[in-house]
């Protein structure tokens, strides 16, 4: 799947609000993309800020992912019904703790 990643960086961007750094790169699913994001965040100190996926899903059949709905951290398992309400608008996470860091972030 192909995806743009924004992460903040923590750094002042004077005059022009917070300071932000985007890639853009194919990955071979959501682990690896968040793998990836893991790797930026504790190796950069850099903070998630966005996701946009550009092309396919982000998981399998049978994969467990997590999104934030309001408040909450919601639990589903990936199926056909879940391609048919996929948004390129929602956050999916592959661990509970990434959505609950995401949810719970400064």
């Amino acid at each position: 799947m192909k995806a743009t990643i924004q992460f903040e960086t923590g750094k002042p961007h004077y005059g022009r609000g917070k300071s932000i750094w985007t890639i853009n790169k194919e990955f071979n699913g959501q682990r690896h993309m968040d793998n990836f994001i893991n790797y930026i965040t504790k190796s950069k100190g850099y903070f998630l800020d966005e996701v946009f996926i550009q092309e396919g899903f982000p998981f399998s059949e049978g994969d467990d992912y997590w999104t934030i709905e309001g408040n909450d951290v919601v639990w589903s398992c990936w199926d056909a019904e879940s391609e048919n309400l996929y948004s390129k608008n929602t956050m999916y996470f592959t661990r509970k703790k990434d959505a609950d860091d995401y949810l719970n972030k400064p």
